[in-house]
């Protein structure tokens, strides 16, 4: 929101400036209304709770003079100003159903001020999954005063953080998904949360090669946590890090020093994997920060025709693997959409995304891809003889 906020402050404040030279050009017209918070920033965010919890944010509509009576001045919801602001933005929020937004749409500015605070509550709700939802308000008259056309209008955007339920894997769950014919791509993004928890109680990386992901495809797509690359000083092998293999490169998740930043167990880290066709460029992300930038080369595509999951079997997968919010992208997702989306959902219906398991079922045996492109996770599907239940589902809040 702060970089919308930045993009866009030179012109609200252009808009506020060519309306009050303009009115002072207008005898007739002496005072004018506007919503003070759009001088400065065109949106501001508020954070909403549970289904249900009800958040509030107050703006405040003032006058250019003081009022010598009391002064009306009238309040709506206005898709119009939405539209225009996700296509200055390009973003894609939808108006807030009005069931689920209050706020008073006659405003009283007493006399001898010139500002009234106005209250909007906002009650929680589920409404589509990966949408992002805001309030566009819009000053829609005021007696006998203008309203200021550069700050007129003021969007409330609704953050809503991500809480679900997530499994708990180790070897004996190890899965297969469900996947017809091949998907060619040119880009991709995959894109993960995860969280490791040793068995027997002694921390966690206890292994090495802890497969996460197994690609089948023309081009190696191997991701895992360890490899016997690192040592600490007593020789003792370290596996705290995260390695993605794919066309001859091993893109450890930090440079290639899990020493200067080992991960973490019992914590949760989001990881994002990038691959762009036309440069060859692949880039490893934790956390929406870039740590890892390496070159398989230009003009390659990859097709893929299945994917394992949690497969390296009993001999490696020995810690409690958690993991969430499982996203392949057949595009290479920017840095910012990266960072900007890992705590949320995405819109399930996005074209881009060649499977999505949000993974936050709660029970039973498969994992579903909310796509409806059918690349479901049965547990335990892998030919090893596997559990067909996560052993635990566990709920948490990604902050």
């Amino acid at each position: 929101m702060k970089n919308i906020a930045s993009k866009v402050l030179a012109l609200g404040i252009a808009a506020v400036a060519f309306t009050a030279c303009d009115d002072a050009k207008n005898d007739v017209i002496d005072n004018m209304v506007y919503i003070s918070e759009a001088a400065t920033s065109p949106a501001s965010e508020v954070v909403v709770g549970k289904v249900g919890e009800k958040s509030k944010a107050n703006i405040n509509v003032r006058m250019a003079q003081k009022a010598t009576t009391d002064t009306k001045v009238h309040l709506a919801l206005d898709p119009a100003v939405l539209e225009a602001f996700n296509k200055r933005n390009d973003t894609e929020y939808a108006v807030i159903p009005n069931e689920h937004v209050s706020f008073p749409a006659e405003v009283i500015i007493p006399a001898g001020s010139s500002m009234a605070e106005v209250e909007v509550e906002i009650t929680s709700f589920a409404g589509e999954a990966g949408v992002d939802y805001a309030a566009p308000l819009r000053l829609t008259g005021a007696e006998g005063l203008q309203v200021s056309q550069g700050s007129g209008t003021f969007v409330i955007t609704l953050g809503k953080t991500l809480t679900q339920k997530a499994p708990k894997f180790f070897y004996d769950n190890a899965m297969t998904m469900d996947w017809d014919g091949t998907e060619t791509l040119s880009n991709l993004t995959l894109e993960w949360w995860a969280r490791v928890e040793n068995r027997y109680g002694n921390g966690g990386f206890s292994v090495n090669n802890q497969a996460l992901f197994a690609f089948q495809a023309n081009h190696e797509l191997y991701v895992r946590f360890g490899d016997i690359v690192y040592a600490d000083a007593n020789g003792r092998n370290l596996y705290n890090f995260l390695q993605i293999k794919t066309m001859g490169i091993d893109a450890n998740y930090d440079s290639g020093n899990p020493n200067k930043k080992p991960l973490k167990w019992g914590e949760w880290i989001h990881f994002a994997h990038t691959f762009d066709g036309a440069t060859g460029e692949v880039i490893l992300y934790v956390n929406g920060v870039e740590v890892n930038r390496n070159n398989g080369g230009a003009d390659k595509k990859f097709e893929i025709t299945g994917l394992t999951m949690c497969g390296s079997g009993s001999q490696y997968f020995r810690d409690y693997i958690e993991i969430a919010q499982v996203r392949l992208w057949r595009t290479t997702r920017s840095a910012a959409q990266i960072a900007k989306f890992m705590k949320k959902e995405v819109k399930y219906t996005d074209p881009n995304l060649v499977f999505y398991l949000p993974m936050n079922e709660g029970e039973g045996s498969v994992l579903n891809d909310v796509t409806g492109n059918g690349h479901n996770v049965t547990i335990g599907s892998a030919d090893n003889g596997g559990n067909n239940q996560a052993y635990g589902w566990t709920e948490y809040t990604f902050e």
